[in-house]
């Protein structure tokens, strides 16, 4: 595959135009496909397959590919953890915005994380799309490597929380607005 075709694969359009500044639309539009598609009739609320986890990772790599093209009104606040999380999921992006190979470790990496949290929480839809938010960004921050940094849940979790109390106090995107 010559290089204008790697870099314009699928999969991977819009990863190398992210920057640091896009993470928080990295964050709320990951977590608005997955829920979604969660709260969705597409959720069949039990017995998951293969076919249900590569709607979640189409799901997460689509608000990817979206988070440079869109900014929310609002953003949770920063603070020293949610920042070490951005700049981790940020250097993994890039790294997986670099080759076909690592955008399929980051597939094998996270595809059996979703099918197994589909199942554990199954007809809970608010601990699916939590969970699979949490893993989602662990698994991009994991980058080229796939390796997963566990302490970087503290930050996942604030950033999580952040829209969280957003949205509770009113906060909505745009084509979400009734």
């Amino acid at each position: 595959m010559d290089d204008t075709a790697e870099k314009t694969s699928p999969g991977r359009a819009g990863f190398a135009d992210l920057t640091l500044r896009d993470l928080p639309s990295l964050e709320i539009l990951v977590l608005d496909e997955i829920a979604g598609w969660i709260f969705s009739p597409e959720n069949p609320g039990q017995g998951y397959s293969g076919e249900h986890g590569g709607a979640i990772v189409t799901a997460v790599l689509n608000g990817v590919q979206r988070a440079h093209a869109f900014q929310p009104e609002l953003a949770p606040m920063t603070s020293p953890v949610l920042t070490e999380m951005r700049d981790r999921v940020f250097t993994g992006v890039q790294e997986l915005s670099q080759s076909a190979e690592a955008l399929s470790t980051f597939v094998v990496t996270l595809m059996p994380a979703v099918i197994s949290e589909l199942e554990r929480s199954a007809g809970d839809a608010a601990s699916q799309c939590y969970w699979l938010y949490c893993y989602a960004l662990l698994v991009l921050a994991g980058g080229r490597s796939g390796r997963l940094d566990e302490s970087l849940m503290a930050g996942i979790i604030a950033s999580f929380d952040g829209w969280n109390d957003l949205m509770s106090g009113g906060f909505t995107l745009p084509w979400r607005a009734a």
